[in-house]
Parts: structure tokens; sequence; C-alpha cells
């Protein structure tokens, strides 16, 4: 991606080429670690692009919309579950109060919810609750 090069991973002397490019680097860039370790570092960070240099942009942006788009999937995802608990855990308090042997009233907004026993919230239930 700096240099433009295809080097093959895992082949010995695409691995020398590599090393011998990083020294070029090093060399020209006295900035630079003289670490290989921390250059190789920094150059994984380039390629993921967590780190923009100018050949990168694309990847760098690239990457930044997946991060995003993983962040909103997955709270998608919790929304959805949150959603489903709430909906089961009404119809169980349903079903014990039913089985306690009183009458039941399921708010307004949830009463059209499916419940986990096939069928809505609100079937069955009280129409507004009793002011007692």
């Amino acid at each position: 991606m700096l240099t433009g090069s295809k080097l093959k991973l895992g082949s010995w002397s695409d691995y020398l080429l590599m090393r011998q490019g990083m020294l070029g680097l090093q060399h020209e860039h006295r900035l630079l670690s003289r670490d290989l370790g921390e250059l190789s570092g920094l150059l994984f960070e380039v390629g993921l692009g967590r780190v923009v240099v100018e050949g990168n942009v694309d990847v760098a942006v690239q990457a930044e919309h997946l991060k995003v788009e993983k962040k909103r999937l997955k709270k998608v995802d919790l929304d959805v579950r949150e959603e489903d608990l709430h909906s089961r855990m009404q119809a169980h308090l349903l079903k014990v109060g039913r089985a306690l042997g009183h009458q039941v009233w399921v708010a307004r907004n949830d009463r059209s919810r499916p419940n986990c026993h096939g069928g809505t919230l609100g079937e069955g239930t009280l129409g507004t609750a009793s002011r007692t």
C-alpha cells in the first residue's frame, strides 16, 4: 500500500524484500523507530486503515464505514432482543396472574405485541385498568 508492491505472505524472499523496504523507510524517515517490531506494528495499523497516510485514505474510510455499520447492526440487534424479552416477560406475567385467578390488564402500547404462546398480549385481558 505504501510502496505499491505486492508481496506474498509466507514467502522468505518476499519477507527479505519487505524487511529491506522497512530499513529503507527507517533510513529515509529518521523519526521512525529503529525497532523493526514497532515499525511492523505501525505498518500493520496503516494496512488496517487505523492510521491514515496518503496511500490508504480509501482503506481508512472503508474501515470507518464498516465500523459504524457494525455498531449500528449491533444496536439494532440489541433493540430487537430487548423488545422480545419485554414481550416474553409480559406474557409470563399474564400467565401467572391468570393462574392466580386474577383478571389481568395490559398497557395499551403492549396489547398488539405478539406473545410467546401465539396471539397477542391483549387477548383475554381487561380493556382498562380498574381504579381501586
